[in-house]
């Protein structure tokens, strides 16, 4: 199962049962950086999951149901293409996706620690 989150302006994602996780930073949280988020993440993965629990975030998920969410048009054709299930994360609900919350964690420790002391002005800076 493959799981990401939104966290400021990077996308992270991760396989819970060995803990590897992927991290990008993007400009924004628009379509265009949502989908590459993903689809970089699967390149980086070797390939998508069956499933992916994702954030609530709009640019994806236009209606959030426990039973029947709506997803983005262009985010439904991505699962369909790389052939994995989106079931979006329930609202306060963070058992659903536990496995980010806790990579949200790690990685702004880690990343920031590796960062602290450095000022980037703008994102070319930091890629």
């Amino acid at each position: 199962m493959l799981i990401t989150v939104r966290v400021s302006h990077f996308a992270m994602g991760g396989l819970p049962y060995s803990a590897h996780f992927y991290v990008e930073a993007f400009a924004d949280m628009k379509l265009a950086a949502w989908l590459d988020g993903h689809i970089n993440a699967f390149e980086h993965f070797g390939g998508a999951a069956k499933l992916l629990v994702a954030d609530i975030l709009k640019t994806g998920v236009t209606k959030s149901d426990r039973y029947e969410p709506a997803l983005n048009a262009a985010y439904a054709q991505m699962a369909e293409h790389y052939g994995t299930v989106i079931m979006p994360a329930r609202v306060r609900k963070p058992r659903d996706k536990a496995m980010a919350e806790n990579a949200v964690r790690f990685g702004a420790n880690a990343i920031g620690a590796k960062l602290r002391h450095r000022t980037f002005i703008g994102l070319g800076q930091l890629l």
